[in-house]
């Protein structure tokens, strides 16, 4: 017999991303109304945040940090705001950085000491502080 298990997510919402931090203590989510982030054990909502006026596309967070890295959903035919990666601190609620490209972002990497963003054809490695170390071809 199996156990259902209920974390309170209105069924409404659009999720667009789900994505685990790098130890799995945690999972962020990206939905037409901004972003939550949970714990695993036990589950519980931790943060709901809420990003206007389309929400999140892509979520990411360091290991159980404060700094998560996020794509805002844009439903233009041009897709800019899918183009730009927002570093936010979630502790001071301050966007720390912004990175932009040419063309949309796939994934995002994040450890210690760098942020991995990849597109369709290229891969950017920065350092933390947000200095472009390589450009990789693909």
């Amino acid at each position: 017999m199996h156990k259902s298990l209920s974390l309170d997510i209105k069924t409404s919402k659009n999720i667009y991303f789900l994505n685990f931090n790098q130890n799995n203590t945690c999972f962020c989510i990206g939905t037409d109304e901004g972003y939550e982030i949970y714990t695993c054990s036990p589950i519980k909502r931790i943060l709901k945040k809420p990003i206007s006026p389309n929400g999140v596309s892509y979520i990411t967070m360091l290991n159980e940090t404060n700094i998560i890295a996020y794509i805002k959903k844009d439903n233009t035919f041009e897709k800019k705001e899918e183009k730009k990666v927002i570093i936010y601190n979630e502790s001071d609620e301050k966007i720390v950085g912004l990175l932009e490209f040419n063309d949309l972002v796939r994934y995002i990497l994040f450890n210690i000491g760098s942020i991995i963003i990849s597109l369709n054809d290229t891969i950017y490695i920065y350092s933390i502080n947000l200095e472009l170390q390589h450009k990789i071809d693909i």
